[in-house]
């Protein structure tokens, strides 16, 4: 049987199940401001079913597969959890129309990210046009060869940073030390440290994410221009995923990014490994999810946290409440919430410019009267373009997650290739996780220093070179 029958197989198989399941979710629902909830995961079912000739275009790169299996996690999963805990969740809705108008939203949402999936077409450049492809990141500005000093100095100073700022090291814990996992997010607040030594924060932990990503694939290529052997690429992804997990900051989901980060760049070093390491590395990836929600929620025992799992998606995966939530928010200034949006991107903003602002996402949580909770990007996208237009920043999203993962296939060396898949990993997670404002952030102060040394990578780091050896 053929790859792609199977795949619509299952999907047909999926979509006929979910349907047939959403029966469950309309009965227990029926008494709250959740009445029609079913219909999220009843809609979302008939989507696949009508996308389903489609399933080998919307499943051909990675980013796609993350993307579809995130909305299936969000719009058919966590609504079918969310009766285990009886839809006790962190903002309260009380408008049986607010659900409503956010199902529709998320349908609407979900059919045109589907739909944008469905368009992606196969990349196929041969090598010959590839070396004659520049893309932006791989433009170089400096022939020298500063790129091998540069990294050390950075690496260097880093360290230093990393012993003499202890505010520095208090924001980062070990994964395998749980007192640490369960108190990282709040042990640091930056607001409450002195001007320098909010600076000082702000730089190490900058440099400290540049260093981690470009030192491990400086690792990793060096050790493949000595080696070909998969065992060899596979020993040292797992040894550099066990050092990456004793960094672990407030954000807990930068951990994944990176052991997919080292997933995707052994394959590309190593295509032999591919088997195993996503075999491996999915497992390790799905069981550290479990592990650290359980750890994080405190829970005692696996009931309370069954029970309490779909809250917990529901926060790390903002759906349908979260969605609500943003309904009525007040368009008083689009102007200056847009200036304040851009404004909170800015790293070092207070230090060099100290406005104090409120972004939408404050408005957010200001709104519900929460803390903490995030916006999602379907919401921020509807606040700023109305119900029409209400998918464009989803769907932006889309395109970019297949944008940069062609680009991964055909970046010139190793630096580019990590840079495109970090934009990546972003683009196809945080259309669901996250929001424009924090993919800003990301944008600003992880990606854009990542953009810029790779201006300087060195022509001995291409991928050309390896067939030479």
């Amino acid at each position: 049987m053929k790859k792609g029958l199977v795949e619509k197989v299952v999907i047909l198989t999926i979509a006929i199940g979910i349907i047939l399941e959403t029966v469950i979710l309309s009965n227990s629902a029926s008494n709250t401001v959740y009445q029609y909830l079913f219909l999220l995961p009843l809609l979302h079912g008939i989507i696949m079913f009508l996308f389903f000739t489609k399933s080998r275009l919307m499943l051909k790169y990675p980013a796609q597969k993350i993307i579809y299996i995130l909305y299936f996690l969000r719009n058919v999963v966590t609504p079918l959890l969310l009766m285990k805990n009886k839809y006790n969740l962190g903002i309260i809705i009380t408008s049986k129309s607010d659900v409503n108008f956010s199902i529709f939203l998320m349908i609407y949402e979900t059919f045109m990210v589907f739909l944008t999936l469905s368009q992606s077409k196969k990349i196929r450049i041969s090598m010959k046009k590839r070396k004659k492809k520049n893309y932006f990141i791989d433009r170089k500005i400096i022939k020298q060869k500063t790129f091998n000093y540069l990294l050390a100095t950075l690496t260097l100073f880093t360290l230093m940073l990393w012993l003499v700022v202890p505010e520095l090291r208090k924001s980062y814990g070990s994964l395998f030390d749980l007192t640490n996992l369960i108190q990282v997010a709040n042990n640091v607040v930056k607001d409450d440290l002195v001007t320098s030594s909010r600076i000082m924060v702000t730089i190490g932990g900058m440099l400290l994410t540049f260093c981690r990503i470009f030192v491990s694939l400086w690792l990793l290529y060096k050790i493949r221009i000595h080696s070909d052997n998969a065992k060899v690429g596979i020993l040292a992804a797992l040894i550099i995923s066990l050092i990456q997990m004793c960094f672990i900051g407030a954000q807990l989901m930068f951990a994944f990014y990176i052991l997919l980060f080292v997933l995707f760049t052994t394959i590309k070093l190593w295509p032999n490994s591919k088997k195993f390491m996503f075999t491996f590395f999915g497992t390790i990836i799905f069981i550290a999810l479990i592990f650290v929600m359980f750890i994080k929620g405190g829970f005692n025992s696996l009931d309370d946290f069954s029970r309490s799992l779909g809250g917990y998606l529901q926060a790390y995966l903002p759906g349908i409440t979260n969605v609500a939530g943003t309904v009525h928010i007040e368009r008083i200034d689009l102007f200056k919430t847009i200036f304040s949006d851009i404004y909170t991107m800015i790293p070092f903003r207070n230090t060099i410019f100290g406005l104090q602002v409120v972004n939408l996402s404050d408005m957010f949580n200001q709104y519900n009267h929460v803390a903490g909770q995030i916006m999602p990007l379907i919401g921020e996208s509807y606040h700023y373009f109305g119900v029409l237009f209400a998918p464009i920043l989803p769907v932006l999203f889309v395109k970019g997650a297949i944008w940069a993962n062609k680009r991964m296939i055909t970046a010139k060396h190793i630096f580019s290739f990590g840079t495109y898949t970090m934009f990546m990993l972003y683009f196809s997670s945080m259309i669901i996780c996250k929001n424009l404002i924090l993919f800003g952030s990301a944008f600003t102060s992880i990606l854009l220093p990542m953009i810029i040394m790779c201006k300087l990578v060195d022509d001995e780091y291409y991928f050309e070179n390896l067939v030479k050896h």
